[in-house]
């Protein structure tokens, strides 16, 4: 994508990408490819481990989670809101029925994620011996 002749992108016109390392050329040569359709992209499948990740242990009873944040933090905030369309966006990520259509194209562009790091090591007590 980046020093190659064959490359005939736009991009390559645009920016210059001789500064970058080649291990940032190719993991933005990775973001960039993702969004061909000729990659396989399952956003239910995404949704539904990003879904456990955040739920973790309680990730059977996200209904009544969902449930109590909207009771104890939502409704406070901002009383204009829905309990079931709340309810709605939580579960299935959608936060506007826009028109009679089925949305089974998903957008490639909020695909991307960042990679955490366990951060649980850096949060214990520091020690008072």
């Amino acid at each position: 994508m980046t020093e190659d002749d064959r490359c005939q992108s736009v991009l390559k016109t645009i920016v210059n990408f001789d500064n970058l390392k080649f291990k940032e050329r190719d993991a933005l040569e990775q973001v960039i490819s993702s969004y061909y359709q000729a990659h396989a992209y399952d956003i239910e499948k995404y949704r539904e481990t990003r879904m456990r990740a955040h739920y973790k242990e309680r990730y059977d009873v996200r209904k009544n989670m969902i449930d109590w944040d909207f009771t104890f933090y939502v409704k406070k905030l901002c009383p204009h809101v829905n309990n079931r369309e709340y309810m709605a966006w939580r579960q299935n990520g959608l936060a506007f029925e826009t028109r009679l259509a089925s949305n089974n194209v998903p957008n490639r562009t909020y695909g991307s994620f960042v990679p955490g790091n366990d951060v649980s090591s850096h949060l214990q007590r520091p020690r008072t011996d």
